[in-house]
């Protein structure tokens, strides 16, 4: 059993590690029967890993403030780069499945690729979003964590996702958040919305096609109800002046 100096931590393993004392060559197969900890010191491991100048770890911090998160699977490889696959669970989280390879990157940071799973994992909370709620869905990504935070969402697949007052279904999204701007496409197959969605809010622009939107939830009474049927095209930037 290892705890951190913070006993934030907790960590039951069993261990299995050739190559040492060398460790850039040394390789670890290590099964994890037990992770308990939060995200302040997530983002303290994630900080000193990366060796990242300016990296921000307030921001990871800030996440699921005061869940307990634990995580029982795998990990396999080197220490700098490595296979990390098994169930990550909050007491307030929800569940999430992981498959992923996780490696250190001295220009981009710690990089993060791979397959993911929740049932009922709460955005909400995660995110401190009273607008968001419970999540499930598969995906695929590759996130970079460094200075900057660059995430390739390449497919996610939600078949439930609580927004407000409603519960979404049937949901295909991809995109990508990079240096402070997001390029998502949504398409949205479902009873209270059908609609194909492209945003790039890197240069505030918003089109859509075939859009058949209920928007009830979104209503500014509650006794109201709407319905919004056709084509959006909009288009933002700044003039010359900068305006």
């Amino acid at each position: 059993d290892v705890h951190t100096g913070t006993r934030r931590t907790h960590l039951k393993l069993v261990p299995h590690i050739v190559g040492l004392p060398k460790s850039a060559s040394t390789m670890a197969s290590v099964k994890v029967l037990d992770l308990t900890t939060d995200s302040r010191d997530i983002a303290q491991v994630v900080s000193e890993v990366s060796k990242k100048k300016g990296f921000d770890k307030r921001k990871l911090s800030r996440l699921a403030p005061g869940d307990r998160i634990h995580f029982k699977g795998n990990l396999d490889g080197l220490f700098t780069d490595f296979v990390a696959y098994g169930k990550l669970e909050g007491n307030q989280l929800g569940v999430a499945e992981v498959d992923m390879i996780c490696r250190a990157d001295k220009q981009k940071g710690y990089t993060l690729d791979g397959y993911l799973q929740t049932y009922d994992f709460d955005l909400g909370y995660l995110l401190q979003k009273d607008a968001l709620g419970p999540l499930t869905c598969t995906g695929e990504a590759v996130a970079h964590t460094g200075r900057n935070l660059d995430i390739q969402l390449n497919s996610l697949s939600i078949d439930s996702l609580a927004l407000g007052k409603l519960v979404y279904n049937d949901i295909g999204v991809a995109g990508r958040y990079a240096d402070g701007g997001l390029n998502v496409e949504i398409d949205c197959d479902d009873e209270w919305a059908e609609f194909d969605l492209a945003v790039n809010l890197s240069k505030l622009s918003l089109e859509t096609s075939e859009l058949d939107l209920d928007i009830r939830n979104l209503s500014f009474r509650q006794d109201s109800s709407s319905l919004f049927v056709g084509d959006i095209k909009l288009d933002a930037g700044t003039d010359p002046s900068g305006s």
